[in-house]
């Protein structure tokens, strides 16, 4: 775990900077044993952005009594993370600025609770997205939509460096096609190359994500794995797999 603590006094507010998340970048989250990628995977695309780091940055203070706080957008409530709080959690994921907000996530979703909204429902992803950016999400659904509006509604994200994070399809609808995902999983899109129509997306898993390949695809011009919990994939496999993507505009 990567201690990028700016200042540790008592009462401070800034204890984390925008430069400390951008150093670790998405990189910084490792989702281990929760099951809570959709939280994980908007605070890995916020990670990646520039107002996205603030907004992290900015989340996070050190406690009175020691420990930490963690405010989210529009909620009202402090957190309080004790370093007991983070031993017991098991949570170890990189970049401790990452392990405090998950622990704080646990708190305020116990078990997932609200994780669909207050009447059950929205969108998980919507949720993820809002809890940290104080913003309503967008929600499309892939295969109802043309490769063209796939693309807008991918690429002006991206070009806005707005979050935007993807769910796939359970095991029902994957059973047919390349295994290339996990089923039932958030994502996080990092990039989009418009001429190649190619998405780069990330597990929240990171370093500890399965891998995959496309055998029938030597040259990666529909799926190519990277390290990291990353990987390119063409929109047509995105509408295949994915059955939500959710953006927001901070």
């Amino acid at each position: 775990m990567r201690l990028s603590v700016r200042n540790t006094a008592p009462g401070t507010s800034d204890l984390f900077s925008a430069a400390d998340i951008a150093r670790d970048g998405a990189g910084g989250i490792d989702q281990s044993r929760y099951p809570n990628c959709w939280f994980e995977a908007s605070m890995s695309a916020l990670a990646q952005l520039p107002r996205g780091q603030k907004l992290l940055a900015d989340t996070i203070r050190y406690g009175l009594t020691g420990g930490y706080i963690v405010r989210f957008k529009n909620d009202g409530v402090e957190y309080k993370v004790s370093e007991e709080d983070m031993a017991n959690s098991g949570i170890y994921d990189k970049a401790l600025w990452a392990s405090i907000i998950e622990n704080a996530e646990l708190k305020k979703f116990p078990n997932n609770a609200g994780a669909n909204g207050s009447d059950a429902d929205q969108s998980r992803l919507e949720i993820g997205l809002g809890s940290i950016t104080g913003c309503k999400a967008e929600v499309i659904y892939p295969s109802s939509c043309d490769t063209q509006e796939l693309s807008a509604f991918i690429g002006g994200a991206v070009k806005s460096q707005n979050p935007i994070v993807a769910a796939t399809f359970g095991i029902p609808q994957l059973m047919s096609v390349t295994p290339l995902v996990i089923p039932s999983h958030a994502y996080s899109i990092i990039d989009f190359d418009p001429s190649k129509q190619l998405v780069t997306i990330r597990n929240p898993h990171g370093s500890r994500s399965q891998r995959f390949q496309l055998p029938s695809d030597p040259q990666h011009l529909e799926f190519e794995q990277l390290n990291d919990g990353l990987f390119k994939m063409s929109l047509s496999n995105v509408q295949k797999y994915f059955h939500s993507l959710a953006r927001s505009f901070i």
